[in-house]
């Protein structure tokens, strides 16, 4: 994360207690607020982990929404998977044959209209709840917009 004058770029992620911590916790919400919905997001480092992380939820008690973010900037070595058309329908087909609670995905920003309608295509074949986009923007601006005279 960089602090500037008029906000920050965050590039690393949020650091968290992990995944047993946060069901642990919506777990006990749902116990004691009772018609409050709850909201996870999960980020894992490989499918694997992501597969992993939502097994262990579709098994839980939990009935909130759960966010997969395939926009994840900072796994050191790997690219956003939201930009790999084809890996996106393999982690949705991989997660759709188990997962049934309500999941929606945090997509990355595109820029050319085509992609638009690529990952359209993409996720309307999916039982998607919702979609989050855009989660950050690569190689942040900022524009001032009270220029000093000159």
């Amino acid at each position: 994360m960089h602090t500037l004058p008029k906000g920050s770029i965050n590039s690393m992620g949020l650091p968290n207690e992990g995944l047993d911590y946060y069901l642990d916790f919506v777990l006990q919400d749902q116990a004691n607020r009772p018609g409050t919905t709850n909201f996870l997001s999960v980020a894992g480092t490989s499918l694997e982990d992501n597969l992993s992380m939502l097994h262990q939820i579709q098994d839980s008690a939990y009935t909130g929404f759960v966010e997969l973010n395939l926009s994840c900037p900072n796994v050191p070595g790997h690219p956003q998977v939201g930009y790999d058309f084809d890996r996106v329908k393999t982690v949705l087909t991989a997660v759709f044959d188990f997962y049934t609670k309500p999941l929606g995905v945090k997509l990355p920003p595109y820029f050319d209209l085509v992609h638009f309608d690529q990952i359209a295509d993409i996720l309307n074949q999916f039982p998607l709840t919702f979609v989050n986009s855009i989660n950050s923007i690569g190689n942040g601006l900022v524009i001032d917009l009270m220029p000093k005279k000159l």
